[in-house]
């Protein structure tokens, strides 16, 4: 998947109960998946994990996130991952 002057804002994810909730408030990448983003705006996201974005290391060798030209700022994570 691929995208051009892509804005994700003021996103959330904040769910506690049970596995996989509350993470990537902006985007989550999962299972050996990749994307690739140019001229990325993320910022105000929010989530318990990964309040940009979320990657998931998958079963075969993981997931790949390539950004040219990317804006990330202000996002919020409880736990880890802030970007």
């Amino acid at each position: 998947m691929s995208g051009t002057n892509v804005q994700l804002t003021n996103n959330q994810a904040m769910r506690a109960a049970g596995a996989n909730n509350g993470v990537g408030g902006a985007f989550w990448l999962n299972e050996d998946a990749a994307v690739e983003f140019t001229n990325l705006v993320m910022t105000g996201n929010q989530a318990l994990e990964g309040a940009g974005f979320f990657v998931s290391t998958g079963n075969f060798g993981g997931s790949q996130v390539t950004l040219a030209n990317p804006t990330i700022q202000n996002n919020v994570a409880l736990v880890r991952g802030g970007g």
